[in-house]
This record gives C-alpha cells, sequence and structure tokens, in this order.
C-alpha cells in the first residue's frame, strides 16, 4: 500500500508519494515591483484591467499594481495549460495525472481541488473569478475582457507586448514541475510556438513603423531581429529596407555585406536572387541620390 505524505503550508495541503515528493507547495511568487514592470495600469478605454504575466516569471497584477500569490507552483502550470487552450473543457481525472503522474487517482484529485481552490481565490480576488469555469468532472477556461494574457498579446498587440519587456521572456520561466513528462513536452512545445509568433509579430512591427515613418523604432527592432539570426536572409533585408528608408545607403549595402561573409564562411552559400535584387536596387538608389546632389551642388556653383 502506498504511503502518503502530507505537506502543509498556507491554507492548503498536498498529497506528494512518499518516495516522489512533489514538491508544488514550496514555490511562491512573491509581491515584488518588477514583476509588474510594464503590467500596471494598463487600460482599454477607461476600464483598468488585471493582468496575467505568462512570458518570463509569471504573475497575476491587479489593475491597481498589486500583485497576487498562487499558493502552489503547479497553479502556474496548470493556469498555462488551460488559458493557452481556451474553452476547451478538461477532465479533472485528466488534469490530475498530466500534473501528477506518479500519485494513485483519487490523491492526485485531492492535489488538484487544492490547486483550483486557490487559484479560484485569487481569480476572485481579482475580479475575473468567472474565468474559470469548474463542475464536478472538468474544467474550463472562458477568456474575460478584463484580465489581460501576455502571452495572447504576442499576435494581437505585438508593439504592447514588447514594451512590457516580454522580447526575450521565455513561457512559465523558473516554474518547474519536476518528472511531469507530459505537461514538459507540451509546454516545449508552446515555448517554441510562442517564440515563432513572437519573431514574426515583431516582423510584422518593424515593417508597420517604417511605413509610417517611425525608423528609429523600426531600425531598432530590425537590429535586434537580425542579432538573433543573422543567417536569415529575410531579416537582413528588412534591415536594409529600413536603413534605405532612413537615408543609409551605404549602411545598408554593408549590411548585405556583411551577410554574404556569414554565409559563405559558415555555411558555404552565396546569398539568394531576392537578396542580391535588394542589393542592386539600394546600391542604384544611393549611387541616384549622389547624383543629385552633385547636380544641386553645381547648380549652386553656376549659380
Amino acid at each position: 500500500m502506498l504511503s502518503l505524505v502530507i505537506h502543509a503550508r498556507g491554507r492548503g495541503t498536498l498529497i506528494t508519494g512518499a518516495t516522489m515528493h512533489d514538491h508544488s507547495a514550496v514555490a511562491e511568487i512573491h509581491s515584488t515591483p518588477h514583476l509588474a514592470r510594464g503590467l500596471r495600469h494598463r487600460r482599454v478605454g477607461n476600464t483598468a484591467s488585471a493582468c496575467l504575466r505568462l512570458m518570463g516569471r509569471p504573475a497575476l497584477v491587479a489593475a491597481d499594481g498589486r500583485t497576487h500569490r498562487l499558493q502552489y507552483r503547479k497553479g502556474w502550470a496548470l493556469l498555462a495549460w488551460l488559458v493557452l487552450q481556451p474553452a476547451q473543457r478538461h477532465s479533472r481525472v485528466r488534469l490530475a495525472e498530466l500534473l501528477w503522474p506518479k500519485l494513485r487517482e483519487q490523491a492526485a484529485l485531492v492535489n488538484l481541488r487544492q490547486v483550483l481552490c486557490d487559484l479560484n481565490q485569487v481569480l476572485a480576488a481579482l475580479g475575473v473569478g468567472a474565468a474559470l469555469e469548474c463542475d464536478r468532472v472538468s474544467v474550463c477556461w472562458r477568456p474575460q475582457s478584463a484580465l489581460r494574457v501576455d502571452a495572447l498579446c504576442i499576435a494581437a498587440s505585438v508593439e504592447v507586448f514588447a514594451n512590457d519587456g516580454g522580447m526575450v521572456d521565455e513561457l512559465l520561466d523558473g516554474v518547474c514541475v519536476g518528472d511531469c513528462t507530459e505537461f514538459n513536452q507540451w509546454l516545449g512545445t508552446a515555448r517554441l510556438r510562442l517564440a515563432r509568433d513572437r519573431e514574426r509579430s515583431l516582423e510584422r512591427l518593424r515593417d508597420e513603423l517604417a511605413r509610417t515613418d517611425r525608423i528609429e523604432e523600426a531600425l531598432d527592432i530590425a537590429h535586434r531581429l537580425v542579432e538573433r539570426d543573422p543567417w536569415s536572409e529575410e531579416r537582413c533585408r528588412g534591415l536594409m529596407r529600413v536603413l534605405a528608408l532612413a537615408g543609409e545607403y551605404a549602411r545598408a549595402m554593408d549590411v548585405y555585406d556583411d551577410m554574404a561573409r556569414c554565409l559563405r564562411s559558415e555555411l558555404g552559400v552565396e546569398p539568394g536572387p531576392e537578396s542580391r535584387a535588394k542589393y542592386l536596387g539600394i546600391r542604384a538608389s544611393g549611387l541616384a541620390r549622389e547624383m543629385r546632389l552633385q547636380d544641386r551642388a553645381l547648380g549652386r556653383m553656376a549659380g
């Protein structure tokens, strides 16, 4: 018969196997100012919104900037699982197996009930208790307009997301749930998907900023994108395009030269025809500009 150990902390207890200690109850998110960076007083219209930060170290932040704690580490894991699969019903048995795979079903269900109770209390305190819909057999996340989720802002409003400091943060950074193999596999896949979404959204933001003459901001993003992947011809062309819009034709051509050297030395290939065409077009524009400047100078001298 499996002997059980009860770990008590704060308002609840979690059951763990005697030889498989579950440390879900030991990690808390404390109310520190840096967690609320970029999340304070976010408004939609005239209404302040609470915020759920899943990128980086997770946090729940009220509209007034106060950070609320979750009692259990696996509460963050469960919250991310539900939030990133909205409107889907998940059976309690399934969730219990996911987060406590080495416990017997009844013990795992007791742990799940404790974690859900804690989540319900915190969400109710934030005024979004309706987001977590629970019945006797299943759990479902219902998105609420009064709760902003940073991981969902990547595609919807990447400029706000970037300003919040989420440019390089990883999903559930620092949250470890032990030997929950299936959850950890899902988390790895979700991190990759969000990273791809973030990069694509930043590329769109770079182009939108350039289109609206916010060149310095566009350049900042374009440079960071190239730094992350200097072998990407598409990103290098994006930086060349923004530099050309800024009138920096020589620097744009330098970007091409650096990319070509990198591709030759690291991959043994030459830049593709699209990159070559971009380079030639920028060079032609630069030469045309120099000729116009020379003509103006000669005209002034002749006058």
